[in-house]
């Protein structure tokens, strides 16, 4: 495997994809999306500047709500763990309506999401 030096990926819509593995992580990411039962995004806010990570998420929660209703599975469940309150609306749009159902958004901080998930006093699933 050949090494790649480190690079930052800001937060934009024209994503630079001259590095090979950047562009595999977005047509994996779309993948496993796509195919998801359960999504957990935590700590991460979908900053309004990444509309490139936007696209590839909402064609993918697209693509996975088709899915599912042809072959008439459970919907796909989102878990948000974030302490910025407005990051909840920021991933409501994202899902639309037919996304609110299996969507559950916690207000909380990491640690404090895995210490009442250890303690049984959260379900995470």
């Amino acid at each position: 495997m050949k090494k790649q030096a480190p690079v930052i990926v800001p937060p934009v819509f024209q994503k630079d994809f001259t590095i090979p593995f950047l562009e595999e992580t977005w047509k994996r990411i779309y993948r496993v999306v796509s195919g998801a039962s359960d999504l957990h995004f935590i700590g991460y806010s979908l900053p309004r500047e990444d509309q490139f990570a936007r696209l590839v998420l909402s064609r993918a929660l697209r693509t996975n709500r088709l899915r599912t209703a042809r072959k008439k599975q459970k919907p796909l469940r989102v878990h948000v763990v974030n302490p910025d309150e407005s990051t909840q609306v920021t991933f409501l749009r994202l899902l639309g309506q037919t996304g609110r159902a299996q969507f559950r958004f916690h207000h909380t901080t990491f640690d404090a999401y895995v210490n009442s998930v250890a303690d049984g006093s959260l379900d995470a699933v």
